[in-house]
């Protein structure tokens, strides 16, 4: 029997403490509501009976408010107790990592209430009337009744059972969240609910969605849109290789999920768990893009590699769905075929969805595989926000961008244009700096280098500018010789084979020719575009694989805090100020999102990198409207990185334990720098763009041309 919500009254974001509900002692009436003045009396003369017999309080009053009774001349010491679980997956795991919540449900699902124990319980004659918030919702000989709480908040639930001549009741604080669940763990139900109100995003308009699912629904557009604005910004990118990024992305994350829920109130944002596929793939670099593994099936985010021509995604669910054209009245960022894509990417016109394609040739490329246990081990023991932020930045994610996304059609093949860089270097360092062109792309846009103006042709490097400049100047003021070096530090396997003093960059295991070698062949590789796939672009949330991602990397930073937490393990949320030039990425910069955009109310203001910081936080959670569903990684452990979220103390001594790895110094540098994009002088004290909540701009800035390193004046006449 499931009860119905139309008879109860508006929802309270909170309950009374002061008030609770336990069965009426009126005659033959065991449903009553009674406020606590009105049973103070029986309840202290069962107390003093119970001393007198030897009952302790804690027997009478437990933490989950479980209460015994005098009925019919006898008195009842009570056991009984509520538990809630879900009808379709069963307990709730996590709560083992959340000690404040009592019992958990989900938004409009339908949730198992069980009465568990006591002695009225104990006969199959036995009847239960059970209460939310005090209004009679139903009356079983069951144990169990299935009921949908319908609003994030929290609910009091009471159940009473009457049997064996006795009644007795238990009293519970049920907490109502959305639960995020790894993808390929949704039942059918929710999965084809997640993709249908996914793939309406990406059909409707932002103002035919507002008019028929209310003013939560912004369109994928609405979101590339902002993505372009702080991540294609010809100043610097505003959302990556700073601390903003996890801020920001995952705010963005909840304002799509809200999105989602306006179409249909029961979806959750599933998180993909990549480093399974990883670990399924054992080692073969092409076996994780299987459509076996579930993730690139064609009824769930499509093919990762599509063989046709164009590397287009022409076939399966999302077969047909179109990039917005003519957006030049939409977006001040587009590209030269007017779309809403980044402006290095201008494919032929009749290219409408997103691409996808691997990187050409470069099968040696250790980092062709996703993220795996090892990098998410990494960020697990990461003691503060600073290393923690630059761990989810790069190393616990960045490649499934690149890899998804891919790169083709570069006019030299790898192996030629990669072949004096891996004669004077080796070929880890020669992979991972080639691998990461898909970067410097990036960079020489900004540099005012590139010629990206022409409608489906491929950017190219101003010619003018290579003949007038040599490689190590080129290099330098496009910022890949800063880009390099950071990336070796953050990467110390590698090797450094350019080294930085002071404003200068020296190349000590190469002599003069060999030197002019090397850079003049990362110069060639930096402007040798070719073609991109949305995803390893600033309008990278285009393709539905995005959206998963994100919430990825949101579950590692809540198992950080809430593992540290129940260890009692510090950790230091100092923000990192400084770790970037660019708006967006200290702690008081304003991101495009305002509280009443994430989590209701009338509230508007736009929140700070601060501020969402301290919404996230998986240890408070008075705002968060989710958890997610497990913080256990078995795979990785059955591969000896254990991800014990409350015993682990790597500060003090290594964990061997089950013969796990133990934690290497070296592992401290690993994915923690960032990789400098700018070399703005001026600091800069405004966002790119602000939008008010009908998705209309309140600010809409150009940037200020002077940060390019090179402008027309550069140009030979």
């Amino acid at each position: 029997m499931a009860g119905s919500y139309s008879d109860l009254r508006s929802r309270k974001d909170s309950y009374d403490e002061d008030t609770y509900y336990a069965p009426s002692h009126s005659s033959g009436d065991i449903h009553g509501g009674l406020t606590r003045s009105a049973i103070m009396a029986p309840v202290l003369s069962v107390l003093m009976i119970c001393v007198f017999v030897g009952y302790s309080w804690p027997e009478i009053w437990r933490g989950d408010f479980r209460l015994a009774h005098w009925e019919s001349s006898s008195l009842v010491m009570t056991d009984l107790e509520i538990r809630t679980s879900s009808e379709e997956y069963g307990s709730y795991k996590m709560l083992d990592m959340y000690p404040e919540i009592e019992a958990l449900a989900e938004p409009g699902r339908n949730t198992k209430l069980e009465a568990k124990g006591g002695v009225a319980a104990a006969t199959s004659t036995s009847l239960y009337t059970w209460y939310i918030d005090g209004i009679q919702i139903g009356t079983t000989s069951s144990k169990t009744l299935t009921h949908i709480f319908p609003h994030v908040g929290t609910y009091r639930v009471q159940v009473s059972a009457l049997g064996q001549g006795a009644t007795e009741s238990a009293t519970i604080k049920v907490t109502c969240k959305y639960v995020r669940r790894e993808l390929r763990d949704l039942t059918k139900r929710d999965r084809d609910a997640f993709l249908g109100a996914a793939k309406t995003l990406w059909t409707t308009s932002d103002k035919e969605g507002r008019a028929q699912y209310g003013t939560n629904y912004k369109s994928v557009h609405y979101f590339v849109r902002m993505h372009l604005y702080y991540a294609a910004s010809k100043d610097c990118d505003h959302w990556h290789e700073g601390p903003g990024f996890y801020t920001s992305h995952i705010a963005m994350s909840l304002q799509f999920e809200r999105s989602l829920q306006s179409v249909d109130s029961t979806v959750s944002l599933p998180y993909w768990d990549f480093t399974k596929d990883e670990y399924w793939a054992q080692g073969d670099p092409m076996a994780w893009r299987n459509a076996s593994f579930g993730v690139f099936a064609d009824d769930v985010l499509g093919p990762a590699a599509p063989s046709n021509e164009n590397h287009l995604v022409d076939t399966g669910f999302w077969a047909g769905v179109s990039v917005m054209k003519n957006a030049q009245k939409y977006s001040r960022i587009v590209n030269a075929n007017n779309e809403l894509r980044a402006p290095w990417i201008n494919p032929i016109a009749s290219i409408s969805g997103f691409r996808r394609h691997q990187v050409d040739e470069t099968s040696d490329d250790t980092e062709l595989s996703p993220p795996s246990c090892k990098h998410h081990w990494w960020a697990l023991n990461q003691p503060s926000w600073a290393q923690l932020a630059a761990n989810l930045n790069g190393a616990s994610h960045g490649s499934m961008h690149k890899l998804i996304g891919g790169a083709w059609n570069a006019k030299l093949s790898y192996n030629i244009s990669t072949a004096a860089i891996r004669t004077y270097t080796d070929d880890t360092w020669t992979s991972a700096i080639a691998a990461y062109n898909f970067f410097f792309l990036k960079l020489v846009y900004r540099s005012g280098i590139a010629d990206c103006s022409l409608p489906e042709t491929s950017c190219s490097c101003d010619a003018d500018i290579l003949k007038k400049y040599s490689a190590y100047e080129i290099l330098d003021r496009v910022g890949i010789l800063q880009a390099i070096v950071d990336y070796q530090t953050a990467t110390p396997a590698i090797g450094a084979y350019i080294i930085q003093k002071n404003s200068t960059f020296t190349f000590p295991y190469w002599d003069a020719q060999a030197t002019d070698q090397v850079l003049n062949a990362i110069l060639e590789r930096a402007c040798d575009w070719g073609e991109e796939g949305d995803m390893n672009a600033a309008s990278s949330t285009f393709d539905p694989s995005f959206w998963p991602i994100h919430p990825t990397i949101d579950r590692i930073a809540f198992a950080v805090r809430l593992g540290r937490r129940a260890s009692g393990l510090s950790f230091d949320s100092t923000w990192p100020d400084g770790a970037s030039p660019c708006y967006g990425h200290n702690a008081s910069h304003i991101q495009p999102f305002t509280y009443a955009q994430l989590f209701g109310g009338e509230n508007h203001t736009f929140l700070t990198n601060m501020d969402l910081y301290r919404l996230f936080d998986p240890t408070n959670l008075a705002h968060l409207p989710y958890l997610y569903d497990s913080y256990e990684w078995s795979h990785c452990n059955e591969q000896r990185y254990c991800m014990n979220l409350t015993i682990v103390n790597y500060e003090t001594s290594p964990w061997t334990t089950f013969d796990c790895k133990n934690w290497n110094d070296e592992y401290d540098g690993v994915g923690r720098g960032y990789v400098m994009e700018s070399d703005l002088t001026v600091p800069q004290l405004h966002p790119p763009a602000l939008w008010d909540a009908h998705g209309n701009f309140i600010t809409d800035p150009e940037p200020r041309p002077s940060n390019q390193r090179f402008s027309s004046s550069s140009r030979r006449q």
